[in-house]
């Protein structure tokens, strides 16, 4: 089954995509796609769109997993719900199913602690997809998003 993370933003919006099968995690793309602030909002999240959907369309997720969006002090929480739609109305015209969940949770299931630190997170995204590098932090947070849509995990 392949699963797509992704972690959305206006100016930064990390994806990133696994395979899971037989209780094994296997990482196949991620990355950070970006909008210049220069043009307007609705044609970056045109932008957007178009750039998931090639994806989407080259890798064919099973399900689509995003960040619950939770109100607070965040100053980009309009922008950040705007990017989401796009990311739900592209999910919408695939026909694939959208699962939601929220960072403590993701923290838990990948570190069994709740508040944990970006780097830990990166570190154990590297760790359970064998991967050579340490991701960039966006990407990071977008695979341990397709991570978490997987269930039990292999630790």
């Amino acid at each position: 089954m392949v699963i797509f993370g992704i972690d959305p933003g206006l100016a930064k919006l990390g994806y990133g995509v696994i395979a899971y099968a037989g209780g094994d995690l296997r990482y196949l793309d991620a990355g950070v796609l970006t909008t210049p602030p220069s043009i307007p909002t609705s044609q970056r999240l045109a932008m957007l769109m178009d750039q998931l959907e090639k994806r989407c369309n080259h890798r064919k997720p099973a399900r689509i997993v995003l960040e619950r969006l939770f109100p607070g002090p965040h100053r980009n929480l309009g922008k950040v719900a705007e990017v989401r739609g796009v990311a739900l109305l592209l999910a919408g015209r695939m026909n694939i199913p959208v699962l939601e969940t929220s960072p403590r949770a993701i923290k838990t299931l990948l570190t069994r602690y709740g508040g944990a630190e970006k780097m830990q997170m990166r570190r154990t995204v590297q760790r359970l997809l064998r991967m050579p590098e340490l991701p960039p932090a966006d990407a990071a947070d977008a695979l341990a998003l397709a991570i978490s849509g997987a269930g039990r995990l292999p630790l």
